[in-house]
């Protein structure tokens, strides 16, 4: 009766995973050149550390995994970087700029709290943008903007859809790469949201009819009766 022999468990690529993910948390709020340079020391010691592998040495191809794993998830955030610091968008947005932008919707508007006792309700909405337009000149660009404006107008957005709208530019507090819009007018609908978007959106506008008359305590167990649902 023979005894199987268990191979150890090779957990180079996990290991290596995981360094890239840390290395991507410490680069973020860092400078382009920062995390240039971060990315070509990480994939010149893997190059290093593979050179030495070849002898036989196990730790160096640890090492060598956790390297090319690092400037693989560190390289094409750095060429982001790169990309947003050369455009206009982080430029005006750290001048706080009066702009119109033509953008896209990303996704479904979020409510947020009011400002102050009785103030007005606040949506935030993530778009990507298609041109900016700033003291009569207009520019293409692209990045991310998260939107902040007055509810009036912006709740019934569906992803997809085209927009266009004037408000004040700043830098994002938690994207290196975006800006923030503040605005308090209403969209201006540019063409029209994709047709499976706007089958979506019917669905939602018929759960929310059907669960209209469900008592307070149902609609609050139930995602599809909740109030969060909005007609489209």
């Amino acid at each position: 009766m023979t005894t199987a022999v268990r191979e150890p468990i090779d957990l180079r690529l996990a290991a290596g995973t995981a360094v890239g993910w840390v290395l991507l948390a410490l680069c973020v709020g860092r400078s382009a050149c920062t995390v240039t340079g971060v990315t070509v020391v990480v994939f010149g010691t893997g190059g290093c550390a593979f050179l030495a592998s070849r002898h036989g040495s196990r730790g160096a191809s640890v090492v060598a995994v956790a390297g090319f794993c690092g400037a693989l998830v560190l390289g094409p955030f750095a060429g982001r970087l790169v990309h947003a610091r050369a455009g206009p968008l982080v430029r005006l947005a750290a001048v706080r700029s009066a702009v119109s932008l033509s953008l896209t919707a990303a996704g479904d508007p979020r409510p947020l709290a009011a400002k102050g006792v009785g103030g007005p309700v606040r949506i935030a909405l993530d778009t990507n943008v298609r041109s900016v337009t700033v003291a009569g000149r207009t520019m293409s660009v692209s990045g991310h903007v998260l939107v902040i404006a007055q509810s009036a107008g912006w709740l019934d957005l569906l992803p997809g859809q085209g927009i266009r709208v004037d408000g004040q530019l700043e830098q994002s507090l938690d994207d290196p790469i975006g800006a923030t819009l503040f605005t308090v007018q209403r969209p201006e609908l540019v063409g029209r949201p994709p047709w499976w978007q706007r089958l979506a959106g019917r669905v939602r506008d018929s759960l929310r009819v059907a669960s209209a008359g469900l008592p307070t305590v149902l609609a609050v167990c139930c995602p599809a009766s909740s109030t969060a649902i909005r007609p489209v």
